[in-house]
């Protein structure tokens, strides 16, 4: 995907969102996932699987957590396994707390992610 056309993808997730009048609405992020998506199937190719909503089955993928299980904006895998996984955020409203809000939860949600594996310490 050419940066005109990502830039043409988020012209019409804005679009949608204006619509729509809230930005709790998935709606203007399907697109913006889905292409995600499909630019990420082309360039990695056929051995890949990609989940995400607005592509193939339109389904986020899940990712196993060390304290939760986290459902993923896109997912990717090989062989069956999971290989990453990307969060794509986009600030609608109230920009200022919101990018904060939105940094620092993506921090605990790699945090989770990350240390899927290792042992969780038992309280005495």
């Amino acid at each position: 995907m050419t940066n005109s056309e990502f830039l043409s993808v988020i012209k019409q997730s804005f679009a949608k969102f204006l619509k729509v009048k809230t930005s709790r609405s998935t709606a203007k992020l399907k697109d913006l996932h889905g292409e995600i998506a499909r630019d990420l199937q082309v360039r990695l190719g056929s051995d890949f699987v990609i989940k995400s909503q607005g592509f193939n089955d339109d389904k986020e993928g899940k990712i196993n957590g060390r304290y939760y299980d986290k459902n993923v904006d896109i997912l990717i895998k090989k062989d069956g396994v999971c290989i990453g996984g990307v969060g794509v955020k986009f600030v609608m409203q109230n920009y200022l707390q919101n990018s904060n809000n939105y940094f620092e939860n993506m921090l605990a949600e790699t945090a989770n992610i990350r240390t899927a594996d290792a042992k969780v310490p038992k309280i005495r």
